[in-house]
């Protein structure tokens, strides 16, 4: 338990129906007077989704950005930050999945910070994630999650050059949401699909946190607790799409999912990002596909670690060594991913296997790379890539 300990986030979570209620109290709270809604197009043209959210802002409202894209391109971000400017926003309102919360925190920090996101961007450093230090005062955020990213519990924001492909992080405490609302009757009218595949996503951060080289004692609470709820919550949630409980349940995992969550993912989101990046597979599905084959790469310097994972999962009795506990996890999560029919085989992506020597460079050279318990090659990678072929 020596050293330092990441902090949960400064942030006010609203758990239940009827809490987004709530944002009207949030913005009061900070004195709003101009409140920005940022969004995707569907979601901002969902009535059940945005009609409870205008009626919570009120006449603090000064516009809705319906322009968030999957991967947060920069171009984007720059319209993003010339709508906000123009009506003086000072509280965005993120609804949606992790590219509009991501757009979010990258309108607060770019803008506010000036520049190109290259000029802010997280590096390594000798194996260490090195962030500049950024003063500027930000526009504060609250955040409404429709999916299961948890990208509404850190001040990152993942923002893809459009022309490399390359997917940045820039990140500021401040821009942390000041508030998080998961509230069932908003995030049940989104499709099961994207529940499913967000949901692979949020176990693979519970996962990954569990073996992360950075992981603490009480990264490992929240990941175990929360891969208990999504593997009980996550079936009952598709098996029924209409349930405002199980739905509500999901989201709550989902935040467990993400405390940690920045200095805990590891192999499996670096070979994501670039999946991403380069070849626009959402970053969902490509964690959905990708986690087992990460996991048994990692196995052999994590085998306890999983023997953690198949308690969580209650499979662990059935085993007779943390071992045969370890291999039954990556069955477990095998088994829960048909469950949820969630993608399973790149070949249903837009990659193709010509691809996997231009993946496999990228993605030893990303962020998360430097939390993985077990060093990785360029031909790791392509092995694992075939793996999940």
């Amino acid at each position: 338990m020596a050293g330092k300990h990441h902090r949960f986030p400064q942030t006010d979570l609203y758990c239940g129906p009827g809490t987004v209620e709530q944002l009207g109290a949030v913005a009061d709270d900070h004195d709003v007077q101009n409140a920005v809604i940022v969004a995707g197009s569907t979601t901002a043209s969902t009535d059940a989704v945005v009609e409870p959210i205008l009626a919570a802002l009120g006449d603090r409202l000064a516009g809705v950005y319906d322009g968030v894209e999957s991967h947060v391109p920069t171009t984007n971000v720059e319209s993003a930050i010339d709508f906000a400017e123009d009506r003086d926003a000072d509280l965005l309102v993120s609804v949606g999945g992790g590219s509009a919360h991501d757009t979010a925190k990258a309108i607060s920090i770019l803008g506010a910070e000036g520049g190109s996101p290259h000029d802010y961007k997280v590096v390594r450093e000798d194996g260490d994630l090195v962030a500049p230090d950024l003063t500027a005062p930000k526009i504060p955020i609250a955040a409404v999650p429709t999916t299961l990213s948890a990208a509404e519990l850190n001040g990152a924001a993942a923002v893809t050059d459009p022309d490399t492909g390359e997917k940045m992080i820039v990140t500021d405490e401040q821009a942390i949401p000041t508030a998080a609302v998961y509230d069932g009757e908003i995030a049940v009218h989104t499709p099961t699909s994207i529940i499913a595949a967000t949901g692979m996503n949020a176990i693979d951060h519970t996962v990954e946190m569990l073996y992360s080289r950075h992981h603490t004692p009480f990264t490992d609470a929240t990941a175990l607790h929360g891969l208990r709820m999504l593997s009980e919550h996550l079936p009952r949630t598709i098996e029924n799409p209409d349930d405002v409980e199980a739905r509500g349940d999901a989201l709550v995992a989902s935040a467990l999912s993400g405390f940690g969550m920045e200095k805990g993912v590891c192999l499996n989101h670096a070979i994501c990002h670039v999946l991403g990046g380069k070849f626009g597979v959402p970053h969902g599905d490509a964690n959905s596909i990708v986690l087992p084959h990460g996991m048994r790469f990692n196995l052999p310097e994590t085998v306890e670690r999983q023997a953690l994972i198949a308690d969580a999962l209650g499979v662990a009795h059935e085993a007779d060594s943390d071992r045969e506990a370890a291999e039954l996890a990556i069955e477990a999560i095998e088994d829960l991913r048909d469950e949820l029919d969630a993608p399973s085989a790149l070949r249903e992506t837009a990659v193709h296997r010509a691809d996997f020597e231009t993946i496999a460079a990228e993605a030893v050279q990303d962020l998360p790379i430097a939390n993985n318990p077990r060093d990785v090659t360029e031909a790791d990678v392509v092995t694992i890539l075939e793996a999940a072929w």
